[in-house]
């Protein structure tokens, strides 16, 4: 979600960036088969020279991941924020792009030929659900993220949303039921009611349920949450 911006000091290459949650540092199952032969990722208008692709993915890790980050011909950016539409989950996009970079980044060496459109679909998805995690995890430590978390500030920008309350709203909503969170983006969009329904997404009564419902996960239906002076919930 969002235009990309500068987000500061960049992530560093770290190879547990692309770990599933574990102390290791070997490849989670989410990853992928990295051999597979599938048609090879097209760029969005047009399929990039073979030579491109290889050069962007040539060499150790780091300087896949500094390439990458200079001159996305991938693509990355845009297929992230897609897929965050797609999915209808509250992530900022540039975040998103930097894990799924370190991912892409570690993954490379190990690829017998080009990245595939499924392939580099499971690395976009890989880098939304590690984001989700985090979320969860920061939230389950009940300290709520700083006024200025470059991960947040699209939500107080879209949303109006307190910094303190950015990141529980976050983890609320992406723990709805998916068609809810699709009614949620659809309205928010600017779609009414009526093509909500002409889009199969419900009736106008599951339609106004599902709005509560995100509301509600949002805190805009909870003004109840306080905070004490250390950050922690009360």
């Amino acid at each position: 979600m969002g235009q990309r911006r500068d987000r500061g000091p960049m992530l560093e290459w770290n190879p547990r960036i692309c770990d599933a949650g574990t102390s290791s540092i070997a490849l989670p199952p989410d990853m992928g088969n990295v051999n597979s032969d599938e048609q090879v990722l097209p760029r969005v208008g047009g399929r990039p020279p073979l030579s491109e692709w290889q050069n962007a993915l040539a060499g150790d890790p780091p300087k896949i991941l500094d390439r990458l980050r200079k001159d996305d011909v991938l693509d990355l950016y845009p297929r992230c924020g897609l897929r965050i539409r797609e999915r209808s989950v509250l992530l900022d996009t540039s975040r998103v792009f930097e894990l799924c970079l370190a991912r892409i980044a570690f993954l490379a060496p190990r690829l017998e030929t080009g990245p595939t459109v499924e392939w580099l679909a499971l690395q976009v998805d890989g880098a939304l659900d590690h984001a989700i995690r985090q979320d969860q995890r920061l939230e389950d430590s009940g300290v709520p993220p700083d006024d200025e978390d470059p991960n947040y500030v699209f939500l107080q920008d879209a949303l109006f949303m307190h910094p303190m309350l950015a990141c529980s709203a976050a983890v609320g909503f992406n723990n709805l039921a998916d068609s809810t969170r699709h009614i949620f983006f659809a309205l928010f969009d600017g779609k009414s009611i009526d093509q909500c329904t002409e889009m199969g997404l419900g009736s106008r009564d599951e339609i106004g349920e599902a709005m509560r419902r995100a509301l509600y996960a949002i805190k805009y239906m909870d003004p109840s949450v306080r905070f004490s002076r250390k950050g922690k919930r009360l």
